[in-house]
């Protein structure tokens, strides 16, 4: 009947102009996807008042609290500056928008469920529907219940809007619609759309909504603020920018709020791929921890050189730092030359990691003074097994895998160790359980090969105090 007109916000232009038949809306608090998609719906039953829209939740029992007032809302306002020009053709109803002039509903709602204990309900007999609204999909885990839905759709030119808040990777949206890739929120993942046929992706959030109050604005920002009262980096991450998360429940072995706090510095010099922080000072004792690899795989090779003795802020200082895709020879030469020119000023015990093969372990043994080769021994401390293979370096198990871990965490909490390197600072945050594994580790895609080069680092010292 009319086309109104309407200049939508850049972040918002495909979304309006563009061609589809699928748009996912993804975004945290205030970032106006509802309000977009509503706006939508409303301009297309304007232009055609035959148009129908089928809004849904998983449960029908909550549609009051959905999309439905605000598409109600911009029926009425629109309706209001047309000065009464459509009081003849729309009645604004409790649960529906109806066609006075049809007898038809052109704004309908539905449940995927009557209710919460229910099963999926009847979703049949919508043929002539021209856009299913979904909202809450975060709600919906099971893909075949909007498949069934969709199935129904047989109008030409139908189209579908999936709008989700927080949602995490195992969400069949997600694995369907979007990559991802690390946020610099510890266990958070900034989504990428897949670049599918006929598919529009929308990812906002509060910042891309200009119209937002600023008193809004300003509480949401203090969720990221360190000096504010609100500061929450995780609400901030997941409920504010409606990042991703790898599961529903991610359980993170380091404080985020205490690691996102970290003040990272710049190394002073790189020297073959190590990170610099301090210059050798004299009188100092050094322990060097080797998580080697074969620079083949997914995993680098981790060094972490801290000072035994604490630096004035009473932690034990960091000196140097290298994650790197480095073969088994360059990681000999590499941790040598690093060893070498800090123990003229001072000792540097070296603790390699012996679970991966035998050749860094046997070669740095072989290369340098075995007195500073971390060696292992059975009860009696005063007696090393030197004969016996595999005696030097450091082997991990599962047992001191854990005690290596909570004996770093617990100096980590209590501000003992010095942590500057941004590298590691993103370790820190994605290393979470594994409830398979029952262990701490990476969280996919990410690494822990320098928290655990800096975990042996530490288990070092023990060895410093015993024998050094």
């Amino acid at each position: 009947m009319i086309k109104l007109k309407y200049k939508p916000d850049p972040k918002w232009l495909d979304f309006y102009k563009g061609d589809w038949d699928l748009a996912v809306l993804i975004g945290g608090r205030g970032s106006g996807k509802t309000w977009n998609a509503g706006n939508f719906t409303t301009l297309e039953t304007f232009k055609n008042p035959s148009y129908r829209t089928l809004v849904l939740r998983d449960v029908s029992s909550s549609i009051s609290q959905s999309i439905l007032q605000n598409i109600k809302s911009r029926f009425s306002l629109l309706m209001t500056k047309l000065e009464g020009a459509f009081d003849y053709v729309f009645e604004i109803q409790e649960s529906q928008v109806k066609n006075k002039l049809t007898d038809s509903v052109n704004i309908l709602t539905k449940g995927f469920r009557q209710s919460r204990v229910e099963q999926q309900a009847d979703l049949k007999g919508f043929e002539d529907i021209d856009l299913a609204l979904i909202e809450e999909a975060e709600d919906l885990r099971d893909v075949e219940r909007v498949n069934t839905l969709i199935d129904t759709l047989r109008k030409e030119g139908h189209k579908v809007i999936i709008i989700l808040n927080t949602p995490d990777l195992e969400h069949w949206v997600v694995k369907k619609y979007f990559d991802y890739k690390i946020s610099k929120f510890g266990g958070f993942f900034k989504l990428i759309p897949k670049q599918l046929n006929r598919v529009c992706q929308v990812i906002v959030d509060y910042r891309d909504n200009p119209h937002l109050p600023e008193q809004t604005t300003n509480n949401y920002s203090s969720y990221n603020n360190p000096d504010s009262e609100n500061y929450n980096p995780d609400h901030y991450a997941g409920k504010i920018l409606g990042l991703a998360t790898e599961n529903q429940n991610v359980l993170r072995k380091f404080n985020s709020q205490k690691v996102l706090a970290i003040k990272t510095v710049e190394p002073i010099d790189i020297l073959d791929q190590v990170k610099i922080f301090r210059k050798p000072e004299a009188n100092q004792i050094y322990s060097l921890g080797i998580d080697p690899s074969s620079g083949l795989g997914k995993d680098f090779t981790a060094f972490s050189l801290r000072g035994f003795y604490a630096n004035s802020d009473g932690k034990y200082p960091l000196y140097a730092q290298m994650k790197a895709k480095v073969d088994e020879e360059t990681t000999v030469k590499l941790a040598l030359n690093l060893a070498n020119w800090y123990s003229k000023f001072g000792r540097v015990l070296i603790t390699p990691e012996s679970n991966f093969g035998s050749y860094v372990t046997t070669t740095i043994k072989n290369s340098y003074n075995q007195d500073l080769v971390y060696k292992r021994y059975i009860q009696d401390p005063t007696v090393a097994y030197d004969k016996q293979i595999g005696d030097f370096g450091f082997k991990t198990t599962s047992a001191n895998r854990d005690n290596i871990i909570n004996e770093f965490v617990t100096m980590f909490k209590t501000n003992k160790l010095e942590i500057i390197n941004k590298d590691e600072v993103e370790e820190m945050l994605n290393f979470v359980w594994n409830d398979e594994k029952k262990r701490y580790e990476a969280l996919e895609p990410a690494h822990d090969d320098l928290l655990m080069a800096d975990f042996i680092c530490v288990a070092g010292f023990d060895y410093i105090r015993q024998y050094l």
